[in-house]
């Protein structure tokens, strides 16, 4: 039997886990339903929208092969909903797009994809402020905008007193990075960035670095402009690095189905934990649970890919560890980590 004590706390990292690190679905998105806009150029909408979540490429509609391939866009629709705030929510099948993108032979951008930890401060009337994501700040709003068009996961510190405790203003703003990786542990994130924002009035000058999980600087630039929209342009030019450093052509593959088995389930928070983990995987296109025991569980999933692709992308993934085991009737198996905020 599984453990109640701490399935509370549990579920509340169920809910940040799958809105942070899972981002949201890739294959969900929200469009404007105007009153003269026709529901062919609100499917339309949508698709352009999932190509670039999807693949993480601009010009993915430019390609004659996946042109060629192109059923009737309402064929690829799973499901339509409209929203009573003059919004519609379009969810595609994922099979679809997926053998739709392999045919093609396009690119897309793995899940999980990394998740990674914002540390900002904001220079205004030469007072200095660190944000945290409920800052009533454009600049923040402008990260998470971008972040939500490319389905990027994003986190912003908690700011308390842990984190005031290891970390400063001065740290962020002069980018003294064995503080700020010290501070970022806890959140277990895979990339840093480091934000020096100056406002005056509504514009702004953004400077930005990105340093991995260890402090290892990887990228850097500066944006100059309206602050919310400087700061979108900041999640768009991370976005782009992260596809260019893990996008890859899903491959055909004769292992449709493969039985895994995880390691270190021991809560019914951790069995709903670890299916959605595979249930976000760009090259799974479904998740059934076979069975549940004390400590581990075991799952089958249908594969768009090869068994080296998903061991590829769940290693992207800190929170799976591949494991060596000679059980029958398994195929992989991993050890899930359960992450401690605290």
């Amino acid at each position: 039997m599984f453990k109640v004590k701490g399935v509370i706390s549990c579920l509340i990292l169920v809910a940040s886990w799958l809105n942070v690190a899972s981002a949201e679905n890739i294959y969900q998105v929200e469009v404007n339903a105007g009153a003269n806009v026709s529901n062919k150029e609100l499917v339309d909408t949508a698709f352009e929208r999932i190509m670039l979540k999807v693949t993480g490429r601009y010009d993915t509609l430019d390609n004659e092969i996946l042109l060629k391939y192109l059923p009737p866009l309402p064929d690829l629709v799973h499901q339509q909903t409209v929203m009573g705030d003059g919004r519609a929510l379009f969810e595609f099948n994922s099979f679809k797009v997926n053998q739709l993108l392999r045919q093609a032979q396009i690119s897309v951008w793995p899940t999980p994809r990394p998740n990674t930890l914002f540390w900002v401060v904001q220079d205004q009337e030469d007072q200095k402020t660190l944000l945290s994501e409920h800052s009533a700040a454009g600049l923040i709003t402008g990260l998470k905008e971008g972040a939500q068009v490319r389905a990027m996961p994003i986190t912003f510190p908690l700011l308390d007193f842990d984190d005031l405790n290891q970390i400063s203003i001065t740290d962020v703003w002069g980018r003294f990075l064995t503080p700020v990786v010290t501070a970022s542990q806890r959140y277990n994130v895979d990339y840093i960035v480091l934000i020096k924002a100056t406002l005056a009035g509504p514009k702004s000058q953004l400077t930005w670095q990105l340093i991995d999980a260890q402090g290892l600087p990887l990228l850097q630039g500066e944006e100059v402009g309206l602050v919310e929209d400087s700061s979108v342009q900041v999640s768009h030019q991370l976005a782009d690095y992260f596809v260019g450093q893990s996008s890859r052509v899903l491959a055909a593959s004769d292992d449709d189905y493969v039985v895994v088995q995880v390691e270190n389930v021991n809560a019914m928070a951790d069995v709903v934990m670890v299916k959605r983990f595979f249930q976000q995987l760009s090259n799974v296109s479904k998740v059934t649970l076979k069975t549940i025991a004390p400590g581990n569980m075991q799952l089958q999933l249908q594969l768009m890919g090869s068994q080296e692709e998903l061991k590829q992308t769940i290693a992207m993934h800190s929170n799976m560890t591949e494991i060596e085991q000679d059980i029958e009737g398994v195929d992989l198996s991993w050890r899930w980590q359960v992450i401690d905020h605290e």
